[in-house]
């Protein structure tokens, strides 16, 4: 957590912010992280295993899963948005699905209700090149994805990543990996580091043959997030484009003999603070404080006080689904047939082009794009083409970046399904 001074004289405000760790716990588990990074510590009631998270590769499928497990995001109100409570997400949820030999899954907060089947809200699943099921023992972020829908189905896996998690088991001998037919359908953020006799031993638990529920409960008791090095500990969740509520913060106060008056108080880095100022506790002046935990920040903020107060940082839950309106992108999508130069024109009605040559142009049925960290996430189907595809794109300056792209190719009747990567460039009208 960063500690933010405020010296209040002659209209001035100035804010030092030193780097520290938000939400640091002091953990009793018997993890002890041998590399930098951030590990998920599971204490269940068959045992503990801990996870490596990707938050490098992924920050928002990350972040959200730790400020879930941390608290820092409550529960929502699907429909109205207000919250339901705030807690440890994940303290006391059980697995609810158990698959011999496939995986294991957690994180739905009433498995009873199928109303309610995460935290109130759903952010864009991210996928990751470096990122697979192939390993054993991948952990990963449970969506509705229609895996055997018909091509041109406008909501497969439009948006509906969550809370829900679930962790594939180990490869039988001379079989291919549990998870090797997931990949490109869900967000795989980390990779179970130790402790995996648990992961084996939840996996064999007898279950209800009709709902695949363990016929008594497997529990998560605690989910601990431990950070090792310099980049963890600068991880915050209020950077991201996620909803979260934050500890009202206490504001000390001193006199200071060149300032007037200093005020300091606990800022967590990437979230504004409303900070309010009297001299009378009848008229208050309101200036909105962020602390970037790295730099000094100067802002009128009126004049030195005697009453100081800072409402708690909150965000709601946000829409990450946008309309391109008349965008063209072009690409280079390797290995991909019938060639690796794409052109994509996205119209603001939800439908475009896709165009090889003026001899070679296909449409666009539908498109859908969601903002993730520095980039954005376009599902698409061209019926005509035969071709659903799943593009992420990541930018590396303001028009320009790298792809990762999954394609259902249904030329072939199969589908055939494959990965590949490129380049982009966005040309603006």
């Amino acid at each position: 957590m960063a500690t933010a001074h405020y010296s209040l004289k002659d209209n001035i405000h100035r804010s030092v912010a030193t780097l520290a760790l938000f939400a640091a716990i002091q953990t009793t588990n018997a993890f002890e992280p041998e590399e930098e990074g951030i590990y998920a510590v599971f204490d269940t009631s068959m045992g503990e295993f801990t996870a490596k998270l990707a938050y490098d590769a992924v920050p928002l499928t990350t972040g959200n899963f730790i400020g879930l497990a941390e608290g820092t995001i409550p529960r929502f109100d699907p429909e109205t948005g207000d919250i339901v409570e705030q807690r440890p997400f994940y303290d006391g949820l059980v697995f609810h699905l158990v698959f011999k030999d496939f995986l294991i899954q957690a994180g739905d907060p009433l498995p009873e209700d199928n109303t309610v089947n995460g935290p109130g809200y759903t952010i864009p699943e991210e996928l990751h090149p470096n990122l697979s099921h192939n390993p054993d023992y991948s952990l990963s972020m449970y969506n509705t994805s229609c895996i055997s829908c018909d091509p041109g189905t406008a909501d497969i896996n439009d948006i509906s990543t969550g809370s829900q998690f679930f962790i594939t088991a180990a490869a039988l001998p001379g079989q291919p990996p549990a998870g090797y037919n997931l990949d490109g359908k869900f967000s795989v953020f980390g990779e179970v580091v130790d402790g995996t006799d648990v992961i084996d031993a939840i996996g064999e638990v007898a279950v209800d043959p009709e709902t695949s529920r363990p016929t008594e409960d497997v529990t998560i008791n605690s989910v601990t997030i431990v950070r090792e090095g310099d980049a963890a500990n600068a991880f915050y969740v209020s950077q991201l484009e996620l909803p979260y509520r934050l500890p009202t913060p206490k504001v000390k106060s001193q006199p200071d003999p060149d300032e007037g008056a200093l005020l300091s108080l606990e800022a967590i880095p990437g979230a504004p603070y409303e900070v309010e100022t009297s001299s009378d506790l009848q008229a208050w002046e309101t200036t909105t404080l962020t602390n970037t935990g790295s730099t000094i920040a100067d802002a009128p903020i009126g004049p030195a006080p005697l009453f100081a107060r800072v409402k708690a940082p909150q965000q709601a839950p946000y829409d990450y689904s946008e309309v391109l309106d008349n965008v063209t992108i072009n690409a280079v999508i390797n290995e991909a047939v019938p060639g690796e130069n794409w052109t994509f024109q996205f119209n603001n009605d939800g439908k475009g082009k896709i165009i090889f040559s003026e001899e070679l142009t296909f449409d666009i049925d539908f498109y859908t794009y969601h903002r993730i960290p520095d980039g954005g996430r376009i599902r698409l189907s061209s019926i005509a083409l035969n071709h659903e595809m799943v593009m992420h794109i990541k930018y590396v300056d303001e028009t320009s970046g790298g792809l990762y792209v999954w394609i259902d190719d249904y030329i072939s009747g199969n589908p055939l399904r494959y990965p590949t990567t490129g380049t982009f460039e966005v040309v603006t009208p």
